[in-house]
């Protein structure tokens, strides 16, 4: 999203167009995001572990000041989080993917025809990427689209026509493939139905562009593998109609974990529930709403602020967006209670950085359920 003007990003950095079926100023998850909802994350996350191993063995700066934080991590947190990103920077893991960000912009320099000045040790790559894709037609290069019903924008790579006329999505990739398929298929089958429903969006009018007619059977993935010796670059055919079938999967799971907080009762309902039980089944009951104190949310608020807290980006989103009004000394334990109103605005808040950064959903707001009681019961209150 490094080329999208701002005015098109909300305030938490994701896509925000005008909606192609209304035109009113939407905000989108990014693709990305929405892939993980369903992806195995085993593989990444095994990979970034040993990232950090490596770099500390090779910064014994950083893995002297791990020794001397040992004691108490929680304390800790900020700095040791600031310390694995300097050790996989030291494990060279962000030179990786910066060369794969230099080779996107190599191509995209390529496909819109424009000069480009090579360095010699990715001369090769450039070579072999013109080779491979010379029967390809660049239709489109960076185009952004989005797809309504899933509620997602997202950047595509390329969309090209085929010899025999015929238009795919194609996306370029510069890493290991293997272990990612899945989540490829999905983006691209996101990229096709957004492009065949409603175009891509143009920056420059404000607009959405015509439809494009795109296969919604298959897409391209362009392979060029930034450390593979000698450079190569292949073509491998993804099949993004089960990529689309997987995303309505995804849907369901997002709606889910969104609803599942109106199932969560808690500990208090199971005491209402044990209360319940001693209600004699002559004596009919009378309903009577159960109230949510502010102390009741402000624990909730704090458990997830706690969750969060594991997350850099969803710590600088809460920092960023922290209403002024309300302060922030109250998020500590045994401090008063937030007021009631701070915490209907604490809790979207909270809403929408979980679902930005997919962080798992610590227990939900408490809700306001109904609790039977005999009128006896009402006159003498449990102790």
């Amino acid at each position: 999203m490094g080329d999208i003007p701002p005015q098109y990003r909300d305030q938490w950095g994701r896509y925000k167009l005008p909606h192609p079926v209304t035109g009113k100023p939407t905000s989108f998850q990014r693709t990305t995001t929405f892939n993980k909802l369903i992806s195995n994350r085993r593989t990444l996350e095994q990979w970034g572990k040993r990232m950090v191993m490596v770099g500390l063995a090779r910064r014994p700066d950083l893995h002297a000041q791990v020794q001397s934080m040992a004691d108490d991590p929680k304390q800790w947190r900020t700095q040791l989080n600031q310390i694995t990103e300097h050790a996989i920077q030291a494990a060279e893991a962000e030179a990786q993917a910066n060369i794969g960000d230099a080779l996107h912009r190599f191509t995209e320099l390529v496909d819109t025809g424009q000069t480009v000045t090579v360095p010699t040790q990715f001369a090769q790559h450039i070579a072999a990427y013109r080779d491979t894709t010379a029967h390809l037609a660049m239709l489109k290069v960076e185009a952004v689209t989005c797809v309504p019903e899933l509620g997602v924008a997202g950047t595509l790579d390329r969309i090209v026509t085929m010899p025999d006329g015929t238009s795919m999505i194609a996306d370029l990739k510069t890493g290991d493939i293997a272990w990612s398929m899945g989540e490829i298929a999905m983006q691209l089958a996101i990229y096709a139905h957004g492009v065949y429903d409603h175009g891509p969006f143009n920056f420059t009018s404000g607009q959405w562009e015509d439809q494009i007619d795109v296969n919604l059977d298959k897409a391209l993935i362009i392979h060029l593998p930034a450390e593979t010796e000698p450079p190569r670059c292949d073509l491998w055919e993804v099949d993004i109609a089960q990529g689309w079938a997987v995303c309505q999967t995804a849907l369901a799971v997002r709606n889910w974990q969104a609803e599942s907080k109106t199932v969560w009762r808690g500990e208090e309902w199971s005491n209402r529930l044990a209360l319940r039980a001693t209600v004699p089944r002559e004596v009919t009951p009378e309903a009577v709403p159960s109230p949510v104190n502010a102390e009741d949310l402000t624990d909730n608020i704090r458990r997830r602020i706690r969750t969060l807290a594991k997350s850099d980006r969803a710590k600088q989103l809460l920092t960023t967006n922290w209403p002024a009004h309300i302060p922030k000394d109250r998020t500590r334990p045994n401090s008063p209670a937030f007021e009631h109103d701070h915490c209907e605005e604490l809790l979207a808040i909270l809403t929408a950085v979980e679902a930005e950064v997919g962080a798992p959903f610590d227990p939900p707001t408490p809700k306001q359920w109904p609790t039977t009681r005999t009128k006896t019961q009402q006159e003498h209150p449990a102790t």
